[in-house]
């Protein structure tokens, strides 16, 4: 039965990429090259027929990314089959109700973070870093921009005016990065504290991400007399 990242990719959310293994699980569990697979009790409600094999069903596939991944990535992958509308958190969680599988605690603790409006896994995954920290980022907060419009933060702390933005496009388009100057320099203009951060800073400085976010919202929350 394909499972994890693999069946969520071919229900139509594209979190595996072509380098990575194929997820599936099988009885009598072997290592083979591209394959990742495990040998687990499941039954056959949780999958359908897919070109002669088996495709985990959503409720399945959510359970094994959050049963089968690190906390980070796990609540990452969910949250990117909940942001595509696919299925909800009410169907995830009444899904585990019960479950006594291999992983099944570390599910429920993923499970707790999970956020649909996260629009990217590199999004959700900063956002559990900051809260295991102590803090509480909103994600996509919204800020009245210019003329009406409304602009939106990765990650917000609307309190202290500051916001932490991934940026994961070491090449992006001219005209899109030009945007996002005039957008960073209008917010900073209007008093934001904007940290941007990159897919390099994501893997190799976590810590010093969570540090500075942290520095940063104390130094600018409000004091009340």
């Amino acid at each position: 039965m394909i499972t994890g990242k693999s069946a969520a990719t071919l229900h139509g959310v594209p979190v595996a990429r072509p380098q990575d293994p194929v997820e599936v699980l099988i009885k009598g569990c072997k290592r083979l090259h591209g394959i990742r697979s495990w040998a687990v009790r499941h039954y056959g409600f949780e999958s359908t027929p897919w070109f002669g094999i088996r495709l985990a069903t959503l409720e399945r596939t959510a359970l094994d990314l959050l049963m089968r991944n690190g906390l980070h990535q796990a609540v990452g992958l969910c949250d990117a089959l909940l942001h595509a509308g696919l299925i909800d958190e009410e169907t995830i969680g009444k899904y585990m109700v019960g479950r006594h599988d291999h992983g099944i605690r570390r599910a429920r603790r993923a499970f707790g973070f999970l956020d649909r409006r996260a629009e990217s896994i590199p999004e959700s995954v900063l956002r559990v870093m900051l809260v295991l920290a102590g803090l509480n980022p909103v994600p996509q907060l919204k800020i009245p921009g210019e003329t009406g419009s409304m602009l939106r933060g990765d990650l917000g702390f609307e309190e202290a005016k500051v916001l932490v933005e991934y940026d994961g496009a070491w090449h992006a388009d001219p005209e899109q990065f030009y945007r996002d100057q005039q957008r960073l320099r209008w917010l900073r203009a209007n008093g934001w504290h904007v940290i941007v951060v990159t897919a390099e800073d994501l893997a190799k400085a976590p810590r010093r991400i969570v540090e500075e976010v942290k520095a940063a919202v104390s130094s600018r929350k409000p004091k009340f007399a």
